[in-house]
């Protein structure tokens, strides 16, 4: 699945290793901004290390889900180009 995921993280140590994991499946978009593309089994863990940095008190993480249709209907403005997954087979 695609996913836009945000965030607002106030400790820098735990921002560089929350980029650490987003770049580890996805692209950034924006300073705190990523899209990432997991399987089910593979967001779940993705979550829960994400979710290991985190600050109760003063930090906030956003998932948000995106389908075919909002893909599709994306737009960017200014230099950064829209990210596109390519799904392919290894044979």
């Amino acid at each position: 699945m695609h996913w836009l995921v945000c965030f607002d993280i106030s400790d820098n140590k735990a921002r560089r290793e929350v980029v650490k994991l987003l770049l580890s499946s996805g692209v950034r978009v924006q300073y705190s901004m990523y899209e990432i593309q997991l399987k089910p089994p593979e967001f779940t863990a993705l979550t829960a290390a994400v979710d290991e940095w985190l600050d109760d008190e003063t930090d906030r993480v956003h998932y948000v889900p995106l389908n075919p249709t909002d893909r599709a209907n994306r737009r960017a403005f200014g230099i950064a180009p829209l990210v596109t997954f390519q799904d392919f087979w290894v044979l």
